[in-house]
């Protein structure tokens, strides 16, 4: 595949921009289109929508729960990011999640609530499921143990609701991380694989760095990505196209 990306947008552009004059990157085989803008303001279509959303501290200028829950109530298939009192306010409007996955970084405290600190987030998870990922039973001794318990073989060890993937960038390994709420690829992999199926289009309306993007396009999905963030679009920009240029096995496209 010949990519044909826009030349990657400045931190400097200006913003209320009108949406004909924002940069759109779309592959040469139609697999990646991105879009510089707000999610508000471009009407997208796909499979299944999986997005990590503002939400929660009022620090952003977008972090509007309102905004959120209508761009979420248009997608009968979707996983959200969010803490469990958001995502439990949300599916008051949005009916009772069909998932519920606790991500436990654990090598990082999230944030502080009340006495406690926080030191997990969760995934609400709507619609269709498919493939469950098998657990890394080679590195993963409690699954072992747990699955042992059971009277089960090692084989047998499905990956269950709490994932336990690192953040990455942390500590002093900081200068490496691309965004503020950065999610590791193995977390996204494990969500884009449980969420569709090859072939199909995953959506990410707060495209961040491109996590979701870089990950969907490994294994065989399309992806549709929106970031209003001009720095960030052009990491999720470079890191998309620099894994669409690795190739693909499952749907013949070469960069």
């Amino acid at each position: 595949m010949t990519a044909r990306p826009t030349t990657p947008p400045s931190p400097s552009t200006p913003a209320g921009q009108s949406l004909a004059a924002m940069p759109c990157y779309t592959s040469s085989c139609g697999r990646v289109t991105l879009y510089l803008g707000d999610c508000r303001d471009v009407a997208i279509s796909g499979d299944v929508l999986i997005s990590d959303p503002p939400y929660g501290t009022g620090k952003y200028e977008h972090d509007d729960d309102a905004s959120v829950v209508q761009i979420l109530r248009g997608w009968q298939r979707k996983a959200v990011f969010g803490y469990p009192e958001t995502l439990c306010e949300w599916a008051a409007t949005l009916g009772r999640p069909d998932e519920w996955v606790t991500w436990w970084p654990t090598n990082k405290q999230i944030r502080r609530i009340g006495k406690l600190t926080s030191e997990t987030e969760a995934v609400a998870i709507w619609g269709d499921t498919f493939e469950v990922p098998m657990r890394p039973r080679s590195q993963d001794k409690w699954a072992q143990k747990i699955t042992a318990t059971r009277g089960l073989s090692a084989a047998d060890a499905k990956m269950g609701d709490v994932w336990r993937d690192a953040s990455p960038g942390m500590c002093c390994n900081s200068h490496l991380r691309q965004h503020p709420n950065e999610k590791p690829e193995s977390l996204m992999a494990k969500l884009v694989k449980l969420c569709s199926v090859e072939g199909e289009t995953v959506c990410d309306t707060y495209m961040g760095s491109g996590t979701t993007g870089v990950v969907a396009v490994r294994y065989g999905r399309n992806f549709v990505g929106i970031e209003k963030d001009p720095t960030h679009y052009a990491t999720a920009l470079k890191r998309i196209t620099d894994e669409l240029a690795q190739g693909d096995l499952f749907l013949g496209c070469n960069a």
